[in-house]
This record gives C-alpha cells, sequence and structure tokens, in this order.
C-alpha cells in the first residue's frame, strides 16, 4: 500500500464508514434500549430536531472527523508538535520500511476536497 492508498482507506473507513454508522444508530436505536445517559441525551436531542438539522448534525460529526485526522496527520508530518515533544514521528509500512509521512495532511485534504 502507498500513502496515498493509506489516506483514501482511513477517509473511507473513519468519514464514511463511520458516519454511516453513527446515522444508523440515531436512525434506528430506540430511546428505552440507551443505558447511559450520555447516549440517553444525544438521542433524545437527535429525535427533536427537523429533518433539515439532523442533516446538519451529519454534516458537523463528518467535519469534526476530517478535522480531528488532519490535526492528527499534522503531527505524524511534523507540520505541528505535542508539548514537550523532542523528536519526530516516523511513519512506515512495516514490509517496505519506507518514511510515508511528511505529506500526509496535505493528500488527506486533497482527497476531501475533491471528494465532497
Amino acid at each position: 500500500m502507498n500513502k496515498k492508498d493509506f489516506i483514501i482507506k482511513l477517509y473511507k473507513f473513519i468519514c464514511e464508514e463511520n458516519l454511516s454508522l453513527y446515522k444508523e444508530m440515531f436512525e434506528k436505536t430506540k430511546l428505552q434500549e440507551v443505558k447511559d445517559e450520555y447516549g440517553k441525551s444525544a438521542l433524545e436531542f437527535y429525535q427533536k430536531i427537523s429533518e433539515n438539522d439532523k442533516s446538519v448534525f451529519f454534516k458537523i460529526i463528518k467535519q469534526t472527523s476530517i478535522d480531528t485526522i488532519s490535526s492528527v496527520l499534522a503531527l505524524l508530518d511534523g507540520v505541528t508538535s505535542l508539548e514537550e515533544q523532542e523528536d519526530e514521528f516516523i511513519l512506515t509500512f512495516k514490509k517496505s520500511n519506507e518514511k510515508i509521512n511528511g505529506n500526509l495532511q496535505d493528500i488527506f485534504l486533497e482527497y476531501d476536497e475533491k471528494n465532497r
């Protein structure tokens, strides 16, 4: 797998498949099935909003996923760093041992822009 394939698969897994899981969960879960308070509050909120607002809600979830992935990739690429981070990350595929980080965030954001 090359870095572009990695980014595409990452995008599809988190930004598309996970979003589908969230949609299914919010659409099909019955309130009485939910045990935890956070889940109950979230589902009650979702059930109260209009269909248009539900669409916006899922767009927010998708954008949050995109922003989070972008931030993690920026860390891996060395664009940003963690507090007290003294060394850089090196991300490789085990078989090739070729460094793949360095522009992952750029590839990811470009892919997102082309596939919205």
